[in-house]
């Protein structure tokens, strides 16, 4: 089974995040966990395009990270 913990319930990813965008070229943006990447990059890098392959080097990126190390779970509450 694989779960995927998108808004912070089990983890707290965002620092895994800043840190895949950051390795691929992108610096802290207001609007990375309040829109979707596909509102606010491809403005920020100019073609929809680019936002993809930007996208999904981060992604692998990200992958990466979280093999090499995972971040703590959140308490229950």
């Amino acid at each position: 089974m694989i779960v995927f913990d998108v808004d912070g319930v089990l983890a707290d990813t965002r620092p895994l995040v800043k840190k895949a965008y950051a390795v691929a070229g992108i610096e802290q943006h207001d609007d990375w966990f309040r829109l979707s990447w596909r509102e606010w990059l491809p403005p920020l890098v100019g073609s929809n395009a680019e936002a993809e392959r930007i996208h999904r080097y981060k992604n692998s990126v990200y992958l990466h990270l979280l093999k090499e190390s995972p971040p703590p779970l959140l308490p229950p509450g």
